[in-house]
């Protein structure tokens, strides 16, 4: 009895002693019960971010354009049928002569807050008199008719440190020599993770990365091998109709500066692709797409026919083409050659290094112009027209169609255009490149 009553004292004194903490600690207890979850969806929350490798060697004026549109606007911009459309410009107008362009600024913001204004426009362009004629309008006066150049100032503008007024900003940027390593992108209204981008020179090294955790997604592999037998992970195809794969020949070397041996060998391939196939040089979602052209569906026996027409009194078998390309397309080259061995012809593959004017026959990737003006691509008097062809009736088109603005009368032009270039075919045109975006599940 007297150690119960020894024990009732003991315990008394010390709640007593420390009866303050006892309350404060049961009314925390209550408090949290109660509040806590309610507080804690209104605390900050540390963001995982999305890791995402890509293939390629980039310089800092050369970040991958999927970057630079999460950052910035351009003055326009373009759908996917190639129409420009307003974004940092509200609205914009070119005058009769087609050479003045003047574009109104909205009303947009600078990351840090500040008002865009037309003085802020930085484009730079060479042989292009730039005005600021009052803070919201610019005006750029050229020496020749462009009705191409409103898709030109899509390109997105930056303030010092890739400043911009996109979604997401530049957090950090880390390189090798002039090469970029990382790109940190931070979300602007924490909508949307925030993104790091890496970059690998090749298709093996950005695979060894994410099998070892090192990024979480990979955007634009071109070759899936290794990932067959992958589980919980998603792959995502995406169509490039802004590119297309074809076989550009030497059109000032003979024999194929011949119209027929060029078709000949256009009828030796068969180009099974289904949808992917490609039967012109204007992206097939552009408002200026001509569907109505020569298409060169297999035909051995019109292959055979042409090329003896093209060669005459030559032997076949002393016919050699070189074809030069990327380790990407070695497969596509060998299928290419055993078809046109099958004619009789001597062929070999080498690899692209770079290309000098004797070359035969370039099977590379090309980049489509949102803008249906391939001045650029096929005009005789270009050094970037590869395939040194020189056609009068396609230069008037190309001259006439980057001149004039009236867009139901470029879209004729442009028609014409795509079927007089498939009649002459300086290039084979192949398919549309596929690349795929792998994903954990």
């Amino acid at each position: 009895m007297k150690k119960i009553r020894f024990l009732y004292r003991l315990l008394s004194a010390f709640l007593d002693r420390h009866k303050k903490i006892f309350f404060l600690g049961f009314t925390t207890g209550i408090c949290s019960f109660f509040f806590l979850p309610k507080l804690i969806p209104l605390l900050p929350k540390t963001k995982a971010a999305v890791r995402i490798g890509m293939v390629g060697r980039f310089k800092i004026d050369e970040i991958p354009l999927e970057i630079q549109d999460s950052i910035s606007l351009g003055l326009t911009k373009t759908d996917i049928n190639g129409n420009s459309l307003p974004a940092l410009a509200d609205n914009w107008s070119v005058d009769e002569s087609g050479k003045n362009y003047v574009f109104t600024l909205g009303d947009h913001f600078w990351q840090n807050s500040t008002k865009v204004l037309a003085s802020d426009i930085n484009y730079n362009f060479k042989d292009v008199e730039t005005k600021v004629l009052d803070t919201q309008k610019i005006q750029y006066t050229l020496k020749e008719p462009f009705a191409a150049f409103p898709i030109i100032v899509s390109k997105p503008i930056f303030k010092k440190g890739f400043m911009g007024v996109g979604n997401y900003k530049v957090n950090h940027i880390t390189k090798n020599g002039q090469y970029l390593e990382l790109i940190s992108l931070e979300s602007i209204n924490n909508q949307k993770p925030d993104l790091k981008y890496r970059f690998y020179p090749s298709d093996a090294s950005i695979k060894t990365a994410y099998k070892l955790g090192e990024i979480n997604q990979i955007s634009g592999l071109i070759d899936l091998s290794g990932f067959e037998n992958w589980k919980n992970i998603q792959i995502s195809p995406n169509v490039h109709y802004n590119q297309f794969v074809g076989i550009f020949f030497n059109t000032a070397k003979p024999p194929f500066s011949d119209k027929s041996f060029r078709q000949s060998l256009a009828y030796a391939l068969k180009k099974d692709y289904g949808n992917l196939k490609v039967y012109g040089p204007i992206n097939p979602q552009s408002w200026a797409y001509n569907s109505d052209v020569k298409t060169y569906d297999y035909d051995l026996a019109n292959a055979k026919k042409l090329l003896a027409k093209s060669l005459g009194d030559q032997k076949i078998s002393s016919v050699r083409i070189k074809i030069v390309t990327l380790s990407s397309l070695l497969k596509e080259a060998e299928s290419v050659k055993q078809s046109w061995e099958a004619l009789g012809l001597k062929v070999e593959i080498g690899a692209f290094s770079s290309l000098d004017n004797d070359f035969d026959a370039l099977l590379a990737i090309q980049e489509i112009p949102d803008d249906p003006d391939q001045y650029n691509l096929w005009h005789s008097s270009q050094d970037s027209n590869i395939t040194h062809f020189n056609n009068p009736r396609i230069d008037k088109l190309l001259e006439d169609g980057r001149k004039t603005m009236d867009k139901n009368i470029r879209k004729n032009i442009y028609f014409d255009f795509q079927r007089y270039l498939a009649e002459e075919i300086p290039v084979i045109f192949l398919y549309y490149p596929t690349t795929y975006n792998i994903s954990r599940k």
